[in-house]
């Protein structure tokens, strides 16, 4: 006799967008009288199911959170052995599958799972047993307009991902290698979900792309045209538009050359803020990250934002392999200057040696305690923020 399957997906304050997504899709593809999905946040929550189903325990989760999964399933595994099934995706498992194998996961999924999630559910309920092949490599997508970007049947919602992957391939940043190939969603996709979010009382829709001036465009260039048609019909459908406040959404070469698309921004958006990705005030490092622009357009595009009308929120890294002391006061005096002439806010973050980068296998550079204290006095006063020392503390470990 064929067993229902109970799938649950690990909930955590990082992959809510992810899950919501997930649950969407399996909403879509998987019968409800074969399969059941939810989510959990307890593992006192999980238990080993009776004769009459199976649990598969489903995480995604990105290289920060690895340490406290990799412990979490091995509690699991030592009170409930090979009672549940358990598997992994996400950007740390793409990076890393081996690494959750050994860990105790049963399958690590890697790349886009839109099509290899289901598949593998339907099968297993067809057969009861797991592929031999425990790393499950990513099936051909169709349309990317084809799968949800969140749970709307549950009343789930959450931004809509306009793209997958990124043109920039910066040497720091998973993006562009956990996602090789560009995906982008069409201006009626986008259009099609809002219109689920305004029949459920909704009056906002946030929208995520890397790279936002370059929407609509096949060479990662600058196609003004097909963001304001874009922003033009989604605001005809009289919602309020959240764009350009992930980190470094806005690349400062392409605002700084084009400055008609902050007013294009600012005619449809509600945001304040906009985030910018600066990274760095030296050269040098901004060339070892492989970024596209100098310091010129970071001052241009912080003064195009805030000449029309926006908070911009400037994005810095510190501690990227190669950098010096020199470097580092750069960028500090960059951060007081953006911080008093443009009324600019930095978001101050620490390099992490992201696995699947040209970095993966380096190590940060020590920051010194002087430029510590200055960047702590930011966040206190609230003039910057960011995670610079909750990332300091996991690169330590």
């Amino acid at each position: 006799m064929k067993k229902k399957i109970n799938v649950f997906f690990r909930w955590s304050a990082y992959n809510h967008y992810t899950l919501s997504a997930l649950i969407g899709l399996l909403d879509e593809k998987l019968d409800p009288n074969k399969f059941t999905v939810s989510t959990f946040e307890n593992t006192r929550n999980i238990t080993p199911g009776d004769d009459e189903a199976r649990n598969i325990l489903a995480y995604s989760f990105t290289s920060i959170e690895s340490g406290k999964v990799k412990e979490e399933i091995q509690f699991i595994r030592s009170v409930l052995g090979d009672k549940v099934i358990i598997v992994c995706g996400g950007p740390h498992t793409t990076a890393e599958p081996e690494e959750m194998l050994k860990a105790g996961a049963d399958l690590s999924f890697i790349g886009e799972s839109e099509e290899s999630l289901p598949d593998f559910l339907n099968s297993f309920y067809e057969t009861g047993n797991l592929p031999e092949k425990r790393v499950i490599n990513p099936l051909p997508l169709a349309s990317f307009d084809d799968y949800p970007p969140f749970a709307y049947k549950r009343g789930f919602f959450g931004p809509i991902e306009l793209r997958r992957g990124c043109f920039g391939k910066c040497t720091f940043c998973q993006t562009s290698f956990i996602h090789p190939e560009i995906r982008e969603r069409s201006i009626e996709y986008a259009k099609k979900y809002v219109r689920y979010m305004k029949d459920s009382g909704r009056d906002r829709v946030l929208f995520t792309l890397p790279d936002v001036l370059a929407y609509g465009s096949d060479n990662g260039g600058v196609n003004l045209e097909n963001l304001e048609y874009f922003l033009s019909e989604v605001s005809g459908l009289g919602i309020n538009i959240l764009l350009g406040n992930f980190p470094s959404e806005v690349s400062p070469d392409k605002l700084a050359a084009n400055p008609g698309a902050a007013r294009i921004l600012r005619k449809y958006v509600t945001n304040t803020k906009v985030v910018v990705g600066a990274q760095s005030a030296s050269e040098k490092v901004l060339k070892i990250m492989r970024r596209k622009h100098n310091v010129e357009d970071i001052m241009k595009a912080v003064e195009i934002l805030r000449d029309n009308g926006f908070k911009p929120i400037v994005d810095i890294l510190f501690g990227v392999p190669g950098e010096k002391r020199e470097d580092r006061m750069q960028t500090l005096e960059l951060m007081k200057m953006l911080i008093g002439k443009f009324d600019a806010r930095p978001s101050v973050h620490y390099f992490i040696p992201l696995p699947g980068t040209p970095l993966a296998h380096t190590l940060p550079e020590p920051v010194e305690n002087d430029i510590k204290k200055e960047v702590q006095k930011m966040i206190y006063t609230g003039t910057a923020k960011g995670d610079f020392f909750t990332q300091m503390e996991f690169s330590r470990n």
